[in-house]
């Protein structure tokens, strides 16, 4: 199998194995912007809370489903526009009981966002605003039975998605190595889909 057809680094001259070009339908990112926020409070409600109260918070995790839900977007200057809109971020609440069972719950951490950003000029672009998160709760506590407070830091991105058709020079199609039996954990987590070239 030549090294040009399997993943990984390039040896040599990139242009070795060069065979066409190929037209892909993409989502190209034309601006981003990303913002840390540390010691960030708020109060979470929480849905399908069970019996046994009092409970004892455990941890918060989001679940990466978050949702960037645009409410107006007006004209700057230079291309840009003002975007204001509320970041939806589900996130799960592990906790005991008064037993001391465990159990989660779910609600949506929303957050008022206000962005510029820039956007394609072309009237007939197709774009969309999109964001993700990466949160980190670092401590919590059950203000009633359904809500809770919640401690945590945060790193938000947003983009600028445009749906476009992009024409790259490529090697081909992939040819992907045999896979390998995995007997253990630590193969599992520690192997790779596709292995170093050399």
């Amino acid at each position: 199998m030549a090294n040009f057809k399997a993943v990984g680094r390039i040896v040599g001259s990139p242009l070795n194995g060069l065979c066409e070009r190929m037209c892909l339908h993409v989502e190209t990112v034309t601006d981003a912007c990303r913002t840390r926020r540390e010691s960030q409070s708020a109060t979470l409600t929480l849905s399908d809370m069970p019996t046994g109260a009092p409970f004892t918070f455990v941890d918060a995790v989001e679940t990466g489903d978050t949702a960037f839900v645009v409410e107006s977007s007006c004209a700057l200057n230079d291309g840009c526009r003002r975007v204001r809109g509320t970041l939806r971020i589900p996130v799960n609440v592990r906790f005991t009981d008064a037993s001391g069972n465990c159990g989660c719950a779910s609600g949506i951490l929303e957050l008022a966002r206000d962005l510029s950003l820039r956007v394609p000029t072309d009237n007939g672009a197709s774009y969309r605003y999109d964001a993700d998160v990466m949160l980190v709760c670092t401590s919590g506590a059950f203000l009633s039975d359904s809500a809770v407070a919640l401690s945590y830091c945060i790193v938000e991105t947003y983009r600028v998605l445009l749906s476009a058709d992009v024409l790259v020079p490529t090697y081909g199609y992939a040819v992907y190595p045999d896979c390998n039996e995995c007997d253990g954990c630590a193969e599992l987590i520690n192997g790779r889909l596709f292995p170093e070239t050399r």
